[in-house]
């Protein structure tokens, strides 16, 4: 019997699991990032555009989530300021996240 395996077998477990915090803290950092810089996008178009995407913009709770709102982004920059202010916009988007 190996004397060693139990103290491995709970090393690698913790291991394990920090990583997986790690992970998660970065996560939990991107999206915030990612949130506030959606939000930035947002903030000058009309009422009723700012208040639909906001909320999306919020509830969002992955960077997948947020990256998968970009062309609603672009459609509602483009709509108030055209095409070439969005593409602006979300290269700064795009920048920071790609």
């Amino acid at each position: 019997m190996n004397l060693h395996t139990p103290f491995q077998s709970t090393r690698n477990l913790l291991t394990t699991m920090c990583h997986r915090r790690r992970r998660a803290r970065a996560e939990a950092e991107c999206v915030r990032r990612m949130r506030g810089l959606c939000l930035d996008l947002v903030d000058d178009l009309g009422p009723a555009q700012r208040a639909a995407l906001s909320q999306r913009i919020v509830q969002a709770r992955a960077s997948d989530d947020l990256w998968h709102l970009r062309s609603s982004l672009f459609g509602a920059i483009s709509l108030e300021y055209g095409e070439r202010v969005a593409r602006e916009r979300l290269a700064r988007f795009d920048i920071r996240n790609g």
